[in-house]
Parts: C-alpha cells; sequence; structure tokens
C-alpha cells in the first residue's frame, strides 16, 4: 500500500494550530510555540509542558520523524542547557501531570526522547527509547549521541510495523537504529503527544528545549477499510440518536403520567 503523509506541523507561523493539537500545562511548565519551532518553558525538573494531537492517527505501517533542539549556554560549567523532549504514542488520552511523564499516565504507549541529563558531568546528549504496555515496562535503551554536547540538536525517528517499534537517532551523519521493541497495543490509532520537562531556573536566559518538523506517514486505508471506518461512525452515531430519543420517550412518558395525576 501506498504511504502518505497524515499529519505533518513546521510550527513555522508561532501560532500552535488548536484544530491540530491540545496544550497541557503543569506546574510553571509552558509549551509555546515561538521561533519557527515549538518551545518548552519548563525552569524546574517537576514541571512539564506537552501537546496532544485531538485526534488519533492511525500509524499502520507508520513513520514519525521531528527535531530536538537544545540552547547553548555561554560562560557555564556546561555549554548546554539541561532537560529533555519526548515524542509518546499512546492509546489513551490524558493530561500530564505534576513531575510526571505522559509514559508513567498510560498504560500503553512507547516513547523516544533526547535529553541532557543533569547528573553526569561533563554533559552528553542521550537518547532513550521506552515501552509500557499493560502497566510494564519493557526493555529501554539508552544512547549517548554526543559526548560531550556538539551542536544540540538531534532528529529523532519512529517507525511502526505489524508487530515491531523501531527507534532511531540522526546526529548528522544519516539514521541509526538503536532499539526495537515488540508492537504490542491492540490498536494502530494512536494519540501523539510531544512533552518537555526542563531543569533548572538558570537555563532560561539562554532559551528553551524544543521540537521542530513533525512528519507522520503512515499507509492509505483501502476503500473497503475506510468503508469500515465510515460504517463505524454510522453506528456509534446511530446508537447515540436511539439513545436520546429512548430517553426522550421515558421523558415524556414520566411527564404525561405526573400530569394524569
Amino acid at each position: 500500500m501506498a504511504k502518505v503523509v497524515i499529519f505533518e506541523d513546521d510550527f513555522d507561523d508561532n501560532i500552535l494550530d488548536t484544530e491540530k493539537w491540545d496544550k497541557i500545562e503543569c506546574g510553571d511548565g509552558y509549551a509555546k510555540e515561538q521561533n519557527q519551532r515549538m518551545e518548552f518553558d519548563c525552569i524546574y525538573m517537576m514541571d512539564g509542558a506537552c501537546i496532544r494531537t485531538k485526534d488519533t492517527l492511525r500509524l499502520v505501517e507508520g513513520e514519525i520523524t521531528f527535531e530536538v533542539s537544545f540552547p547553548p549556554r555561554a560562560g557555564s560549567p556546561y555549554t548546554y542547557g539541561l532537560g529533555a523532549v519526548e515524542l509518546n504514542i499512546a492509546k489513551q488520552k490524558v493530561d500530564l501531570g505534576y513531575n510526571t511523564h505522559i509514559r508513567y499516565l498510560v498504560d500503553d504507549s512507547y516513547t523516544i526522547d533526547a535529553g541532557i541529563p543533569a547528573l553526569n558531568p561533563p554533559y552528553r546528549m542521550e537518547v532513550v527509547a521506552q515501552g509500557r504496555i499493560g502497566g510494564v515496562e519493557l526493555d529501554a535503551k539508552v544512547v549517548a549521541v554526543e559526548d560531550p554536547v556538539v551542536t544540540g540538536k538531534v532528529k529523532l525517528k519512529l517507525m511502526i510495523t505489524n508487530d515491531t517499534v523501531e527507534f532511531y537517532y540522526d546526529v548528522g551523519g544519516g539514521w541509526v537504529k538503536f532499539h526495537t521493541l515488540p508492537y504490542q497495543i491492540d490498536t494502530k490509532k494512536l494519540y501523539l503527544y510531544i512533552e518537555g520537562h526542563g531543569s533548572n531556573a538558570a537555563e532560561e536566559p539562554y532559551g528553551y528545549s524544543a521540537a521542530d518538523n513533525l512528519v507522520v506517514i503512515a499507509e492509505e486505508p483501502t476503500p473497503a477499510e475506510k468503508m469500515a471506518e465510515q460504517m463505524g461512525e454510522y453506528t456509534t452515531n446511530f446508537m447515540s440518536m436511539m439513545m436520546l430519543m429512548l430517553v426522550l420517550m421515558l421523558f415524556m412518558s414520566i411527564w404525561r403520567a405526573l400530569r394524569g395525576k
């Protein structure tokens, strides 16, 4: 089957597209589309912010790519801002919690992220692949892609096949696959989250961690699949109308009985 772009956002107009995204912020965390990218102003480690697709995406043979960058810092023991930006695909639609990542709030999800941890100077940029199925963590993998940090920029990619999720990064030399996990969610219709977490108040003068140039490619549904989806929507709408009519009939019956007394 042919693959097509089913969703994309280059964040170039500096206005969050609210027809595509919901925005969720907690603590002192903020998600801001500015400087032609999506920036995350999350000053403290417990703060967070994310954007989430309003609707599920049909990720059959899907491929998700996006870019992550961290701000350079001058006159500091380390030269790049600390923090993390991650992308989650999840079955559930949840809100971000205080001092909590999306991947810990949903039972079924896969996560790829890039970050500069604050714990091990000299500081390095890492990419992380994770999965969580039925509330159980799958085998995660962490790879240092810049040690020490040179550019503070990395491209990330998730590839979803029938039975696997593959994790890739690119720091300028081409795509490198660094992990594979079994695909175990019982649907390919998933919400997409882009989430930021910060480090400390000293980061703010230097800029923010950011995501950019998100592109989602997947197989086009067959005519039969499109018809089945439409029939499912019609059935759902019909059942909703029937329930409403039953409620109205019950109300009218009660009203007539009360008037007859």
